[in-house]
């Protein structure tokens, strides 16, 4: 809990608008969003995809469509997407190795599939399926920005996150990334930098509040790290995690023990089954409160509850 959380890509969950809005566009929406040209075997790829939501059925369009136009790229990218959607990643990767034979140059098809190979566990594949798509021009900066979560050198990360920012300047996805990376780096300055105009871009965005406060606790500021996570509760007064940050700043900054005390409290209210942090809780007891035995051997048995709860389905798993 105490490190920068981890990075967000931003491969998938794009609101799709309503058949009915499509339709006004001629999809111009969503072929935009697959990478594909206008034209007529794409509007029947994407009535199929919009017109129901019954997946059998729209798998079975989709295939008397791939009979009707064998070997055309477009409908086998109808048919990644679907595939996508419904989490079949093999088949997604199967569906767009295709698109990409069909199409060398396609760049967005590179793209997809770098994307599907990411979601199925094959960082090496869609390292290099992100690059060829950079390579042909590709101007999307989700490429650059998820090509980045994937290597190792930091210069590297750095500059294809940086150029994925140039792209898309107000993208508080990627504001948290570049500065979530900064983070751990060590460079505190520009993490603040980016993180705060995540904030900015989005007031409401938890996870780059939640990353302010991590960095200002680590880095002894513990009055400020309060401020950043008390603001996550005036957003959700039942984010756990806040809860939790809160009591461990009280506790290491020494600056308020009642309040350690009642955030602890606050958090395993809702987080009963978190071994971890009720041995934590124990010892925070033991350290400012060991006139209250009652409440220490409470919390020392239900932590060894939950922890011999936990073997027990570990040993039956």
């Amino acid at each position: 809990y105490s490190n920068i959380s981890e990075f967000l890509k931003t491969i998938s969950n794009r609101n799709i608008p309503p058949l009915d809005d499509m339709k006004k566009d001629n999809f111009q929406s969503l072929k935009n969003y697959l990478g594909i040209e206008k034209g007529e075997i794409e509007d029947e790829g994407l009535t199929i995809l919009a017109a129901s939501e019954n997946t059998e059925e729209t798998e079975i369009a989709i295939e008397n469509l791939e009979k009707k136009y064998p070997k055309r790229y477009e409908v086998l990218v109808a048919k990644g997407h679907l595939e996508f959607l419904n989490k079949k990643y093999l088949k997604a990767i199967k569906s767009y190795t295709e698109v990409i034979t069909l199409e060398p140059e396609f760049a967005k098809g590179w793209y997809n599939l770098g994307c599907m190979q990411d979601l199925n566990g094959d960082k090496e594949g869609a390292i290099v399926s992100f690059r060829k798509s950079i390579s042909l021009g590709i101007d999307d900066s989700r490429a650059f920005n998820n090509l980045a979560g994937l290597l190792s050198d930091s210069s590297e990360k750095e500059e294809n996150y940086l150029k994925a920012i140039e792209l898309s300047p107000n993208d508080t996805v990627l504001k948290f990334n570049l500065g979530t990376f900064y983070a751990n780096e060590g460079n505190n300055t520009k993490a603040l930098e980016y993180l705060e105009g995540s904030i900015e871009a989005k007031s409401s965005n938890i996870p780059a509040r939640m990353n302010i406060g991590l960095l200002r606790k680590n880095i002894g500021e513990f009055e400020q790290a309060i401020k950043m996570f008390e603001s996550i509760l005036d957003i959700d007064m039942y984010y756990s995690q806040a809860l939790l940050q809160l009591a461990k700043t009280y506790e290491e900054s020494e600056l308020d023990i009642p309040m350690a005390k009642k955030y602890y409290e606050s958090y395993l209210s809702i987080e009963r089954d978190d071994a971890y942090e009720h041995k934590s809780y124990f010892l925070f007891l033991m350290k400012n409160y060991r006139q209250e035995e009652e409440l220490i051997k409470k919390v020392f048995h239900y932590a060894n509850f939950l922890e011999e709860k936990q073997d027990h389905e570990k040993n039956k798993t």
